[in-house]
């Protein structure tokens, strides 16, 4: 149930460049729980506050300044498919990432690299003739579980 919404891309109508206006640090960190758990709240931090923390091992990935300010850049290194590794092979902020955006969209040859794997691993044919974008579509009545 949402109740509103945060526009965080770093364009100049963007809640982070209207801070960064009103002299706060420019920056914003947060940490997304699954919507499952009900006894925590995912956290949202401006400014100074936004610092990486929690317990155990902590992790973050540095975002890259590329081209248009609006989009926050990533450099993804490659995947792993039941313990194969495939490369990505493109320079650093090869990505972006979208929180509105449902869809992944990756370059023809990794992604057709990553097809290959994930079709080895589940060891089955696809449907045949599967909607646009559902190359990896399957008749669920072959399986009798899904592979880790």
């Amino acid at each position: 149930q949402g109740s509103g919404l945060v526009g965080l891309g770093g364009g100049p109508l963007s809640l982070v460049s209207r801070l960064a206006a009103d002299q706060i640090e420019p920056k914003f960190s947060y940490c997304l729980l699954p919507r499952n758990i009900k006894n925590y709240a995912s956290k949202l931090k401006f400014g100074k506050n936004a610092v990486i923390s929690g317990e155990g091992v902590v992790v973050s990935t540095p975002l890259l300044s590329r081209g248009s300010s609006t989009f926050y850049y990533l450099t993804l290194e490659g995947a792993s498919v039941g313990g194969k590794n495939i490369e990505n092979n493109l320079t650093k902020g090869n990505i972006i990432i979208d929180s509105g955006t449902t869809l992944t969209l990756l370059e023809t040859n990794f992604y057709n690299d990553l097809e290959a794997a994930v079709k080895e691993v589940i060891g089955l044919n696809p449907i045949l003739q599967p909607p646009q974008g559902y190359n990896l579509c399957y008749d669920k009545t072959s399986f009798r579980s899904v592979p880790e």
